[in-house]
């Protein structure tokens, strides 16, 4: 466990404050080192894919999310690209933190239905 700094949105890109996120077994056994062979990790690593959290910041470009807008959804830690497809991969620099980036423009991210009442 580290502190590492808070990632910043590049084009494309929102960064998200987040307030909840599930732990997946894919994120207790990269860590471990079970597939060092197929997925080498670079320390420090953020593990985390689930998560609900509010856009603290958009990057350049971004025009379907704005400041403040509560979003939950999906995303794969950069280290394993390979998984997320080639067509608008959903991407995170991994949910288990105060502070995550995720492309924008992944279908696997929702805005949070508004409370009924």
């Amino acid at each position: 466990m580290a502190d590492v700094p808070v990632p910043q949105p590049g084009p494309g890109q929102v960064q998200v404050r987040i307030v909840a996120a599930s732990i997946n077994p894919a994120d207790v056994r990269l860590p471990s080192g079970e597939f060092r062979d197929t997925v080498p990790l670079r320390f420090p690593h953020v593990p985390g894919n689930d998560f609900a959290g509010t856009v603290s910041e958009v990057g350049a470009g971004v025009t379907a999310y704005r400041v403040g807008d509560e979003i939950f959804g999906q995303a794969v830690p950069r280290v394993l690209r390979a998984m997320a497809g080639a067509t608008r991969p959903s991407l995170s620099t991994g949910s288990l933190a105060e502070y995550a980036v995720f492309e924008a423009d992944t279908p696997f991210l929702a805005r949070r239905p508004a409370a009924s009442t």
